[in-house]
């Protein structure tokens, strides 16, 4: 309440345009951007691939995560959300996505929420990743959101439609509960959907009005495209992303330069397997930002 709440710092926005925009655009899905990302896969199958010889099994959702929370890390500005009008620096990182516990049309699915500090390499944030896939398509794994969830089902409709609205209040008033807040995907750095897992071309998912979710990333399959190179038409493997970003968290130049960050790390994934105050491309890109991190 008054702008303090559990899971982020209030933030006086330098720009006197970012206080009044929230106010005009009340909603996340009023203030919705879209952006395509194109990736050339070269580089990533090359390290997926020399990984693999070295006994490490990454995938394609391990490096765009990994990429995500680096990113997150250097540009922390993405990493704010509006709540009641009011702008805040997010505390941690977290990343959510969706588990199907098997690949058919009755499995139950389940979403969780990773913490990370934005340090972590490769290796530690694709562990954290497979041990949470892991337990989580277990037949009897069920996380506390499951749970909390499974709850919900003996509440009639009636008392569930108050109690939803009730804590849509306190998420705005900024007195949710902060052991709701962990448990609650909504309320994350950024949601993940691998589309391409199930043979899915990228989309642009839209964000929540419930809970504090800036960015929405949707990673699609491989696909193939024309592409000149030195005057002659070759066909590339390429996967395309799909970003949606809440506009009223930073200006478009600092997205666009947040953008080009990515594309670098997703051209050498490998500067991922050092964490990120022991990387000097990164930390040079860190301190040539200062300014705004």
């Amino acid at each position: 309440m008054l702008g303090f709440r559990s899971d982020g710092k209030l933030v006086k926005p330098e720009d006197p345009m970012f206080s009044v925009i929230p106010l005009i655009m009340t909603r996340r899905s009023d203030a919705q951007v879209f952006h395509k990302i194109t990736i050339n896969t070269d580089a990533i199958d090359n390290y997926i691939r020399e990984k693999r010889e070295n006994g490490l099994r990454y995938t394609y959702m391990d490096v765009v995560i990994a990429s995500l929370v680096r990113i997150f890390a250097l540009r922390p500005d993405l990493n704010r959300f509006i709540a009641g009008g009011r702008l805040y620096q997010r505390k941690g990182i977290f990343i959510s996505f969706a588990v199907k516990k098997a690949m058919s049309d009755d499995a139950p699915e389940t979403t969780v929420k990773i913490g990370f500090t934005g340090n972590e390499t490769m290796e530690e944030i694709s562990r954290k990743i497979q041990d949470e896939i892991t337990f989580n398509k277990q037949a009897e794994g069920q996380n506390d959101t499951d749970l909390l969830v499974k709850v919900f089902q003996f509440v009639p409709h009636i008392a569930l439609r108050a109690f939803v609205g009730f804590a849509k209040w306190m998420d705005r008033m900024g007195v949710l509960p902060k052991s709701l807040i962990k448990l609650s995907p909504f309320h994350t750095t950024a949601f993940f959907s691998n589309l391409g897992s199930i043979n899915l071309d990228y989309i642009y998912h839209h964000i929540y009005d419930f809970g504090t979710t800036s960015v929405f990333i949707t990673l699609g399959k491989r696909v193939r495209i024309p592409e000149a190179v030195d005057g002659e038409v070759a066909v590339k493997k390429c996967t395309n992303i799909g970003v949606v970003v809440d506009e009223r968290i930073c200006d478009g130049y600092y997205l666009s330069k947040t953008l080009k960050l990515l594309d670098r790390l997703f051209n050498h994934p490998n500067m991922l397997d050092v964490p990120l105050y022991e990387s000097d491309g990164m930390v040079s890109e860190m301190e040539e930002n200062k300014a705004t991190i």
